[in-house]
């Protein structure tokens, strides 16, 4: 998989940072959002919810994604 520009570039400054894995995704799939893409955004926010289920604001951020692309949110998968 070919990472978007913007992806590589956070999750690049957040190496420099000493950020968690978990802090990283976060980061890039935030920046996804920003960007519009969704779906890309909700597979990094997937795989933080599997670095640290306790992250909790990626759940929100996540929900939001979905209901951007007109999805149910998986909340009610997650518990």
């Amino acid at each position: 998989m070919i990472l978007p520009v913007a992806a590589v570039t956070v999750l690049g400054l957040a190496a420099r940072l000493g950020l968690s894995d978990a802090e990283k995704r976060f980061n890039s799939g935030t920046e996804l959002m920003d960007e519009g893409r969704y779906e890309e955004a909700i597979a990094d926010l997937d795989r933080v919810v599997e670095i640290d289920p306790t992250y909790a604001k990626t759940y929100l951020v996540r929900a939001s994604a979905q209901a951007k692309l007109g999805l149910a949110p998986q909340y009610q998968a997650d518990h």
